[in-house]
């Protein structure tokens, strides 16, 4: 009798399939980044939405990196072998905009705006990458695919001697989860914004600062939820406070202004600004004579520059080409070209110049409306002279 032997052994478990980054298509407000991302380090979304949307705020770093990745990372359809995506339209465009966060980053990294020259910002990127990445050793990966049962092999599952196989009992049904308890973090974190933005009103911050105050309580309040608790709803109010906070932060520092002005240079040097209106320059109250050198500069967005030249003075009005449109009493004026910009030599009506002064107009669109003949600086007016005539009447009577 020979015998047989029987092979009790199971084939190993197939090897667990590679980590893939790719954009979410389920756990997505906008590009599914956040989501993939969250997926492949084990990390909550959320937590990876308040870093890039903090990062907004620093010279627009979180926007670029955002949109880079965005265009990069391929989406759940593509092939299991494609890294970055198939287009290479997309592939330029990502890697343009990945130049342009870079630098940002390297410009916020050695710029003194932030504290400590960028230091802290530094120490806080390194920070985040190191607890993602010690984050994972506590099984970041997915789970291996659990094996398949072998199938019954030898004499007693049905060999030669006729046996019936056995078959394997079914698994009992997984309990449901119990339910999750009720959490009040995202009360709590919308108290903490209403909070934080009174007080900075009663500090009397602007609107940056109270927008900002508001935003840093939501965003501890989402980053502790990603651990401790349930705070996702709060992105409802954090993300259009974000954006409303980017739009003013970037108006404010624009330093937009607009309306009618009127200027009255006293020295040479001064430099003037406006976006968008009308303006008046008037020199009346210039000190002296202007010498060789001296200038006046008008930073001027969009509008009108009316310009009272003294009729003692030269001026030599330097426009940049094609931008402004020069009008010298009522007609239109042409001067020479410089280096890319318009000079017009204006003479003195009197026809005798005590100097020359250089304004500089830097408009993007408009008009400059000079009219010549005003009253002469330094030129005592008729009541002054008549009563310079009349002291010198009383002291010669003296």
């Amino acid at each position: 009798m020979s015998e047989t032997t029987i092979n009790m052994t199971q084939p190993p478990p197939p090897p667990a399939a590679p980590r893939l980054l790719r954009r979410s298509s389920t756990d997505r407000i906008f590009g599914g980044v956040c989501g993939g991302l969250g997926r492949y380090w084990n990390v909550d979304p959320v937590v990876l939405r308040v870093v890039f949307g903090v990062s907004l705020l620093l010279g627009g770093f979180g926007l670029f990196a955002y949109l880079a990745m965005w265009l990069l990372v391929p989406d759940e359809s593509a092939p299991p072998t494609a890294r970055v995506s198939q287009s290479w339209g997309l592939r330029i465009l990502g890697a343009g905009t990945a130049f342009i966060a870079a630098m940002i980053g390297l410009g916020l990294l050695f710029s003194d705006s932030i504290g400590g020259g960028g230091v802290l910002l530094g120490a806080l990127l390194a920070g985040v990458v190191v607890w993602i990445v010690m984050s994972q050793r506590g099984g970041g990966s997915p789970a291996a695919t659990p094996a398949a049962p072998a199938e019954p092999v030898g004499y007693a599952y049905g060999g030669d001697g006729g046996y019936t196989a056995t078959t394997a009992l079914p698994a009992p049904p997984v309990p449901p989860a119990p339910p999750r308890e009720r959490s009040y973090l995202g009360l709590i974190g919308l108290f903490a914004a209403v909070a934080a933005s009174g007080v900075a009103i009663l500090l009397g911050g602007g609107a940056t600062v109270v927008m900002a105050a508001a935003l840093l309580a939501l965003g501890v309040t989402m980053l502790v939820g990603g651990f401790y608790g349930r705070a996702k709803w709060l992105l409802v109010f954090a993300i259009p406070l974000l954006m409303l906070l980017a739009v003013v932060s970037q108006v404010e520092r624009a330093d937009l202004s607009a309306g009618q002005r009127v200027w009255e240079p006293t020295t040479a040097g001064e430099t003037y600004s406006l976006t968008l209106g009308t303006v008046d320059v008037d020199f009346a109250q210039w000190q002296g004579a202007p010498v060789a050198g001296d200038e006046v500069t008008i930073d001027m967005g969009v509008g009108e520059v009316r310009v009272a030249a003294p009729r003692n003075w030269d001026v030599e009005l330097v426009t940049t080409l094609d931008r402004a449109d020069v009008r010298v009493d009522g007609d239109r004026a042409r001067g020479r070209t410089v280096a890319g910009e318009q000079v017009v030599t204006i003479p003195a009506s009197s026809g005798t110049a005590d100097g020359t002064l250089r304004l500089n107009v830097d408009m993007q669109a408009g008009e400059v409306i000079v009219r010549t003949g005003a009253p002469a600086v330094g030129e005592p007016t008729p009541e002054a002279s008549e009563k310079t005539t009349k002291q010198d009447k009383k002291e010669k009577a003296a």
